[in-house]
């Protein structure tokens, strides 16, 4: 009877301490929780408190990558650098951590064994495996992975209390990505307003230049800056010779290669950019000049719009063309007006 006792109070007193360190571990991660870690910091953090509640203990934490169908190796904690380069990038398919991750429910098994690129199995040293899903409502983020080289090292007690750690990790993940993107769109809505504001105001400043005195001038001044530029010029062909109507800023020294590429751009009527490349003392070429041509008016009377930039190429989306066609609608007005007033003084 003393012995049957002392053998019921020895049994109790470790599952004491078996429920205290579990409720240590519960409570650090806790306490991790509110400090303002980065995502991948805190799985770091988290898989290394849950590795060392656990002996001859090792784990990993993986998030999915649906497009190539892989797991991507975000945080490790007692794996050997030979054993985290098999773990970077674990397939989904004939794979422990996939069947967990697909069914969303945690898996005990025996011997752990790697997966190579080539899908062929690995033995390893670790002789059980737990793997939780981090699932987060109806997404399928990843799966924490912890291994022993202990055989039957886990039970179901384990996946009891380690649940709770691998819901909560998914639903911080999920979190962190929907803050980000959140913050992705609000800082694009900024952008968007800052551009309509520019572009509503260079708008404005273009069609009051079509009022003054010295039109094509004011009207280059007005789109300085557009796409990056540093300066910009209207372009036409007079009398079968290539001439400057106007001009932000007076242009010189013009190549003979670059008129030709100019008059090349305009028979073709079609917006083109005109790179002008030069060597650096290393040897190294790059873009000293980027010349954007935009076609203005009709083709029997070619005229264009240039946009030009020092030191780097031009780069214009589908929203800088339309703005582009808009400006060169005023341009055309410009030209006309410009040629008006010319009729007008000379008569």
């Amino acid at each position: 009877g003393l012995a049957l006792y002392s053998d019921a109070w020895q049994m109790r007193r470790e599952a004491i301490e078996t429920r205290e360190q579990k409720q240590s571990l519960l409570m650090e991660l806790q306490r991790d929780a509110r400090r303002p870690y980065q995502l991948m910091e805190l799985l770091e953090l988290s898989i290394k408190e849950v590795v060392a509640h656990l002996p001859n203990t090792a784990g990993a934490v993986f998030l999915a990558n649906r497009s190539r169908r892989q797991f991507v190796l975000a945080a490790s904690a007692g794996l050997t650098r030979e054993e985290l380069a098999r773990l970077e990038y674990y397939p989904m398919e004939r794979s422990l951590v996939g069947q967990a991750v697909e069914s969303s429910e945690p898996l005990i098994s025996g011997r752990f064994e790697f997966v190579d690129r080539d899908g062929r199995l690995m033995s390893s040293r670790f002789a059980s495996c737990v793997v939780l899903p981090l699932v987060s409502e109806m997404e399928h983020i990843g799966a924490m992975m912890l291994v022993s080289t202990e055989p039957e090292a886990f039970d179901r007690n384990d996946i009891v209390y380690l649940a709770p750690v691998a819901g909560w990790l998914g639903e911080r993940i999920r979190v962190a990505r929907a803050t980000r993107e959140i913050s992705t769109e609000q800082a694009l809505v900024q952008k968007l307003r800052a551009r309509q504001q520019d572009m509503w105001s260079r708008l404005t400043a273009a069609s009051v230049a079509l009022g003054s005195a010295d039109v094509l001038r004011e009207f280059c001044r007005a789109l300085v800056g557009l796409a990056e530029c540093g300066s910009v010029h209207l372009v036409g062909v007079v009398a079968g010779e290539l001439r400057f109507l106007g001009d932000s800023e007076p242009l010189t020294d013009i190549g003979e290669n670059y008129r030709t590429a100019l008059v090349n751009a305009l028979d073709r009527h079609k917006p083109l950019i005109i790179n002008q490349e030069a060597t650096s003392d290393s040897g190294r070429s790059y873009v000293a000049t980027s010349t954007l041509v935009y076609p203005v008016g009709e083709q029997r009377s070619p005229a264009a719009l240039l946009i030009r930039r020092e030191g780097g190429a031009i780069e214009v989306g589908e929203d800088d063309l339309k703005a582009l066609g808009m400006f060169a609608r005023l341009a055309y007005l410009g030209i006309e007006r410009d040629q008006t007033v010319r009729q007008a003084l000379s008569r």
